[in-house]
């Protein structure tokens, strides 16, 4: 059932797009007959080509966040420091970096609404898994939504890209958030002290002994902390991040 629904919903976002209301590529300008509105040729060079060197070229990309080296070795600047002051961490995967046209696409996804793209995301969160075995089969807990964005936007990114990956990948909503300010515009400081209490545990769920956190972007990281600190508290062992854009 939900493979026919997927069918029929690209039938009519195809037909809407190619017919309906025509687009053009957010990349190239290059005009479009697809539901998505990123061509094919910029999508591999943005996205695939990316996950393809992350494949062949590991040590290229910090071994405990991902994110491409300059010139250090194994680990990045930012991680070196936090091991240097003796804290562990758990590892995280930042994908892409939110600058240039990321940035773009990320606030078309957001600000326009353009709900397609999700389904983009999910596609290669889903080739980044399988290109990584140590994370298939686990789990994907999405970071929660605050229920106020919910009840005015109609919507949520993270909860759309799960939608799409559940086919294949379990799905954990085990994490539910209380309404409160926005985190963005806030310093570090204040993001973290805006998380205070505000992450809980849904009652009568299971909690898993290893999950991925998963969420679209990461900036300070407050929020993703006060997930992960809700489900060691919980019981949970390990808690991986892979999050699609990092700042």
């Amino acid at each position: 059932m939900r493979k026919f629904f997927f069918f029929i919903h690209k039938c009519l976002v195809v037909f809407y797009s190619a017919f309906l209301a025509k687009q053009t590529c957010l990349v190239c300008k290059k005009q479009l007959f697809s539901f998505l509105p990123i061509c094919r040729d910029c999508i591999n060079e943005l996205f695939y080509k990316t996950l393809e060197d992350r494949k062949l070229h590991k040590d290229s990309y910090c071994l405990h966040c991902g994110i491409p080296l300059i010139s250090e070795k194994e680990f990045c600047t930012k991680c070196r420091a936090i091991f240097n002051d003796g804290i562990k961490l758990e590892k995280q995967f930042l994908l892409f970096p939110y600058i240039n046209k990321y940035t773009d696409i990320v606030l078309h996804w957001k600000n326009e609404n353009t709900r397609s793209l999700s389904l983009l995301f999910a596609s290669i969160i889903k080739q980044f898994i399988k290109n990584n075995p140590e994370l298939e089969g686990l789990p994907i807990v999405p970071v929660p939504s605050r229920p106020k964005k919910i009840k005015t936007k109609g919507w949520d990114q993270i909860e759309d890209i799960c939608f799409y990956l559940e086919d294949s990948i379990p799905i954990k909503r085990i994490l539910t958030r209380n309404d409160g300010h926005s985190q963005k515009g806030l310093s570090k400081a204040e993001r973290n002290v805006n998380m205070q209490d505000k992450i809980h545990i849904k009652p009568k769920v299971s909690i898993p002994k290893k999950v991925i956190i998963l969420d679209d972007v990461i900036t300070t990281g407050a929020t993703i902390e006060a997930c992960k600190q809700c489900l060691k508290e919980a019981g949970c062992q390990e808690v991986l991040t892979l999050v699609l854009f990092f700042n």
